[in-house]
């Protein structure tokens, strides 16, 4: 299951539920279909260096990117609490 390729509509799903993105096809023909990735910004988010280690056809691809969001959010929240703690020790 982790393993199986996702359709575009599942990968819609996935990108909006777990990480607010939007996955927009922009294709103007009836039989292709050209996908964007937006941000929360409704920015393109495919300009971002991190995102072009991440494949996004599989669960299991989702799942690598939902750690790797989570680690640097937690390295940055780590960050912003000693900052604040050195506020307190060196005023």
């Amino acid at each position: 299951m982790l393993d199986k390729k996702l359709k575009d509509s599942e990968k819609k799903v996935l990108f909006e539920e777990l990480f607010g993105f939007k996955y927009e096809d922009i294709s103007e023909e009836k039989n292709r279909c050209d996908y964007i990735l937006l941000n929360e910004e409704y920015e393109e988010f495919w300009e971002e260096d991190s995102i072009h280690n991440f494949d996004f056809n599989t669960l299991r691809d989702f799942f690598k990117y939902a750690q790797h969001i989570a680690k640097i959010e937690g390295a940055n929240e780590l960050r912003d609490k000693i900052n604040n703690a050195l506020v307190y020790v060196n005023p």
